[in-house]
Formats: structure tokens, C-alpha cells, sequence
């Protein structure tokens, strides 16, 4: 699923067996909720958010099993997390965030992110 240039809630979904690209593209400016959803078994990242301006907001999201890194945050992207269960995915680490500006901002602390003990970040601290 790829969402541009929109304003929408995403809520209770499964994005599963995506064959080529993410499982879930959010770009172009897009501002989106995802909550309650599972995203799994694909053959790229499972939630990539990219271009400048695209802000996510991420909460009781189950992302696992899928063959890149589970959340790819690049090019300007926010995404701001709560209450998330991140892991088994292939590629470590489970989080990646590459690109001057990409941030993502950890609202609650208990997100629980497996078998990675760190973020990338090439450019800037994360908030």
C-alpha cells in the first residue's frame, strides 16, 4: 500500500506478503495515524516513510518477520512511536533512519524493539 499527499488513519489492518516494495509507503507530505495494525512476511521493509514533510504517527503496531529492516525512516521523515512491538525482522537493525532531518520520536518508552540493541542515524540524534 503506498499512501501520497494524504491526511488519513490507517487502524486495525494486515499488511502482509508484499512482493515489491515495502508493505506500507508513506510519502509526499502524507500526515497518518497507524494504530493497531500488524505488518509481516515481506519481501522489503515493513513500513517505510520517506520525502520531507510526511509525518507518522505510530502506536500498537505489531511489525515482524519481514525480509529488510522493520521501519525504514528516510529523507526527512518523522515518525512519532508508542506502544509498538518491532522484531524478528531481517535486517538489523530493527529501526533504520538515514537521511538529514529523518527523525522519530519515542513518546512512551515501552516500545518493545527485539534483537537490536541500536538505531542507524547517519546525520542527526534522534529527538
Amino acid at each position: 500500500m503506498i499512501i501520497a499527499h494524504s491526511k488519513c488513519l490507517v487502524r486495525k489492518n494486515r499488511f502482509t506478503h508484499s512482493t515489491l516494495h515495502a508493505s506500507v509507503v508513506i510519502e509526499k507530505t502524507s500526515r497518518v495515524r497507524l494504530s493497531k495494525n500488524i505488518i509481516e512476511n515481506n519481501v522489503k521493509s515493513g513500513l517505510e516513510l520517506r520525502d520531507p514533510k510526511t509525518k507518522v504517527s505510530l502506536s500498537q503496531t505489531i511489525i515482524r518477520n519481514n525480509a529488510e529492516h522493520g521501519l525504514f525512516i528516510h529523507d526527512g521523515a518523522v515518525c512519532e512511536v508508542e506502544q509498538n512491538n518491532i522484531h524478528s525482522n531481517k535486517v538489523e537493525p530493527q529501526i533504520s533512519i538515514r537521511g538529514k532531518h529523518a527523525r522519530i520520536r519515542d513518546r512512551a518508552e515501552i516500545n518493545q524493539v527485539h534483537h537490536s540493541t541500536s538505531f542507524t542515524n547517519e546525520f542527526e540524534e534522534f529527538v
